[in-house]
């Protein structure tokens, strides 16, 4: 489960930063490219991103 969370968070670290959702072909390009998420739907990958943006917000908009 930590190799799949630290694979998916590596190919989106940029998608993380800019607070964007991926699209569904970036889901399926990362499933693809990585081994550990073959038994994952795209949909989860882009879900999984989708709610660390939103812990992200949520912590930043509590530090101010």
């Amino acid at each position: 489960m930590s190799e799949e969370r630290a694979a998916v968070q590596r190919h989106f670290a940029t998608h993380l930063l800019l607070h964007q959702v991926p699209r569904k072909h970036e889901c399926v390009k990362c499933k693809d490219s990585e081994p550990c998420l073959s038994s994952r739907d795209w949909t989860s990958i882009k879900f999984f991103i989708h709610t660390a943006i939103q812990k992200n917000k949520r912590i930043l908009s509590g530090a101010n």
